[in-house]
């Protein structure tokens, strides 16, 4: 996996890119509930790369360069999604102190 993320560096960057869009749209679209802005992005960022798994291992069960791009694609869409997830638990521990909750 790491060779394919590292031989298409514009690829990873794009993947990258996508996870924080996804991120922003979904806080965007979230209610009001702090539970739901904070779940809501992170659903939308992964969009169902084990379903890709599958699908790629019906189809192409030979093609190791495909399942290693998907297997990436989680790579870099949990290292994506790890500020999001400290600054939500930052905000969640500020309102917990302020009586926002």
């Amino acid at each position: 996996m790491a060779p394919t993320l590292i031989g298409d560096l514009t690829g990873a960057l794009l993947m990258f890119i996508l996870t924080w869009i996804a991120l922003g749209l979904g806080f965007a679209v979230a209610g009001d509930d702090g539970v739901e802005r904070s779940t809501f992005p992170l659903v939308l960022s992964m969009r169902n790369p084990g379903l890709a798994l599958l699908i790629v291992q019906r189809m192409a069960p030979n093609a190791v360069d495909l399942k290693a791009a998907v297997v990436g694609y989680v790579v870099v869409t949990a290292v994506g999604t790890a500020p999001f997830m400290q600054w939500r638990k930052a905000n969640a521990s500020q309102a917990q102190i302020t009586g926002d909750v």
